[in-house]
């Protein structure tokens, strides 16, 4: 019985690894990853395919956890996504060999998020401690 972990990435990154026991999710610091191994490609990857090639070879009693990264984080600055406590995942899944046991979804639409305006956000000025501050899309409207 071994318990697995997939992070599927940004569109040409995943990492592979297992923990001690099985996870409860959603995955915190407490649950660390044995063995991590890091691929890349210059092409984009087929996640779908990454992920079934690996839930296919669980065994009875194996788990597999995948996490889904949020994309559009991608686009924000990092002080923000403290600030406005952006989520890292889009979601956790845990598998077994019959298909999806348990899922935790940080959201579902990133597009419908109250912090989704920031990824195009601009910065209005740097408050006493050199963090950004954005303009926020009220500010906007005001200013035309």
């Amino acid at each position: 019985m071994t318990d697995y972990y997939l992070g599927l990435g940004y569109g040409n990154t995943y990492s592979f690894g297992s923990f001690d026991h099985k996870p409860t999710l959603p995955l915190t610091d407490v649950n660390v990853i044995n063995d991590l191994e890091f691929t890349l490609s210059d092409d984009p990857m087929d996640y779908d395919a990454i992920r079934n090639e690996q839930v296919e070879k669980l065994e009875d009693g194996d788990s597999l956890t995948i996490v889904y990264p949020n994309k559009a984080a991608l686009y924000i600055l990092d002080e923000w996504s403290e600030d406005f406590n952006i989520p890292d995942n889009q979601r956790e899944e845990l598998w077994t060999k019959d298909g999806v046991e348990e899922t935790f979804i940080y959201f579902i639409n990133e597009e419908e998020e109250n912090w989704y305006w920031l990824t195009d956000a601009q910065v209005d000025y740097y408050d006493e401690d050199e963090r950004p501050v954005p303009i926020f899309p009220a500010d906007e409207e005001d200013d035309e």
